[in-house]
């Protein structure tokens, strides 16, 4: 499998009429494969102008995985939990990531054999009633390759105090 692969050797052999030919020197080399390297992160947008939001805001979050090295050798999986007064909208930028969106954490799955790049998957939450103070929500990365949180893996954003105002006509 290409989990094992850790070398790639290359030989010479001579052959001809008569006598074959006899190799002098070096005939054969080892070259080593490097392992992948394997990095992660996300990020949020806030609606324009924002810089807290309120119920009914939608969030959108893009989860950016970083391949070097070498192709991946096994799926990557990047397990994204939403926090208290989140709640799933769709995804908007799937990328090379297939999605399962269907329960809390979310699974997105970059696959197996996936060449040294950038890679993206975006989506969108709503904030809900259920949200104060602050929303979270953070990834977690998994996999043969051992991904590693790269920057931020963990985003919070602050909530706006709900504005009550009274008045009183005679």
């Amino acid at each position: 499998t290409a989990a094992a692969i850790t070398s790639v050797d290359n030989s010479l052999t001579g052959t001809g009429g008569g006598t074959p030919p006899i190799c002098s020197g070096v005939c054969t080399t080892t070259t080593p494969v490097a392992a992948p390297a394997v990095t992660y992160s996300k990020s949020v947008v806030l609606p324009a102008g924002k810089t807290e939001v309120s119920v009914g805001d939608v969030l959108t979050y893009t989860l950016t995985t970083v391949v070097s090295d070498a192709q991946t050798t096994a799926p990557v999986v990047l397990s994204d939990t939403l926090g208290t007064g989140l709640a799933f909208t769709a995804v908007t930028a799937p990328g090379v990531y297939s999605a399962v969106t269907t329960s809390n954490p979310l699974s997105f799955t970059l696959p197996a054999n996936t060449v040294p790049g950038t890679y993206e998957v975006s989506y969108t939450a709503t904030v809900t009633a259920a949200a104060t103070g602050s929303v979270t929500n953070a990834v977690l990365g998994s996999g043969t390759d051992n991904p590693s949180c790269g920057a931020s893996c963990t985003t919070t954003t602050p909530v706006a105090a709900p504005a009550v105002t009274y008045s009183k006509s005679v």
